[in-house]
């Protein structure tokens, strides 16, 4: 808070001292005595504007040099100094020039006087001339806008809106291009020509696995090892004639119940071809054909597993779209309550 000012020829005052009361001050005056050049001491200092020379006193066709010195009850003293060459603040002792149009910031943090300032206006508050509109009565629409904008934050309900539309229509976007990918995959996974032989094979490889486990079991009970090499090579011949029995094939795959059961079955079926080859030395049964297809069944469960989870995002995506689409219209309806609170739009200044 100011304590004391002092003009030196400041404009019609060649020396001039006054001391302000804490609480409240009034200045009054005749007219053309300098009550308004005191204003302007202050506006200088504080601002730095209007520049140029028109502060300073002539006498006898000779330009002074003018000081203005601002005295807080703190302490702080603040002298802004104007003359031939001559055009600096003083801080507490501390100069500063070459500042250009502005305050240097030390000043400004002993002033403590700011403009009220919006994306592209700037106005003083704390300091009003002579013919001074009150605040914002003679402004155009825009700037009217802009300041409300400041301080309503219409803006951010704006760039809120603005974002969110951006973002659902980004959403909307990858949601189609999901489901043409999906769509995709599926007309993908429907041409694969080797599906059903697989489904086929399953069945088949479950056959096998039941009869060995049997084979095995007989092969224990059996005391003579050309015994269980017959078997063997019976069970073997057997499953060899089931396998080009196309009949067979459709009730075999009539059976089936659990795809992922049997691909765990089949596994477990090589584990035990192999043990049941070096146990009784059977001779090579031709099963690469099997293991290819299991392969191959493995491989399309893989991207059976990855089309699910693409189903699942899928409708985790359009629960959030459907969030977002309910929440829009509430956004808009408290911009439209805004608009018509304020009675001009914060945009662009149209009254409503």
């Amino acid at each position: 808070m100011i304590k004391k000012l002092k003009l030196i020829n400041f404009q019609i005052h060649k020396k001039l001292d006054i001391e302000f009361d804490e609480k409240f001050n009034v200045i009054v005056g005749h007219n053309n005595k300098g009550k308004s050049s005191i204003i302007r001491a202050l506006y200088w200092t504080f601002y730095n504007e209007p520049v140029g020379d028109w502060m300073r006193r002539i006498e006898d066709g000779v330009m002074l040099e003018t000081l203005v010195k601002i005295t807080y009850f703190n302490g702080d003293i603040v002298k802004r100094i104007k003359g031939d060459g001559l055009n600096k603040y003083v801080v507490n002792e501390e100069e500063f020039e070459n500042f250009g149009y502005g305050v240097p910031q030390r000043v400004k943090e002993i002033l403590n006087v700011h403009k009220f300032e919006t994306n592209k206006f700037e106005f003083p508050l704390n300091v009003f001339m002579q013919d001074d509109q009150p605040f914002l009565i003679h402004e155009t629409g825009p700037v009217k806008a802009s300041v409300i904008d400041v301080l309503t934050g219409v803006s951010l309900l704006q760039k809120t809106i603005s974002e969110f539309n951006k973002e659902r229509l980004e959403s909307s976007k990858l949601s189609k291009l999901k489901q043409d990918q999906i769509e995709e995959d599926k007309k993908q996974l429907e041409s694969l020509p080797d599906l059903k032989k697989a489904q086929e094979l399953i069945d088949k490889a479950q056959k096998i696995h039941d009869k060995l486990e049997k084979t095995i079991l007989e092969i224990n009970n059996l005391g003579i090892q050309k015994n269980k090499y017959e078997f063997a090579i019976g069970l073997i011949e057997k499953i060899d004639s089931q396998y080009i029995d196309m009949g067979m094939l459709i009730r075999l795959k009539e059976r089936l119940v659990d795809y992922d059961s049997n691909l765990v079955l089949l596994k477990d079926l090589r584990r035990k071809l192999n043990q049941l080859q070096k146990t009784i030395n059977l001779p090579d049964v031709d099963l690469e054909k099997v293991i290819d297809m299991v392969e191959k069944i493995q491989k399309l469960k893989n991207k059976y597993e990855w089309l699910k989870g693409k189903i699942v995002s899928l409708d985790v995506l359009e629960i959030e779209l459907s969030f977002v689409e309910k929440e829009l219209p509430l956004a808009e309806k408290e911009l439209k309550d805004l608009w018509k609170e304020l009675g001009v739009c914060p945009l662009c200044g149209v009254k409503q």
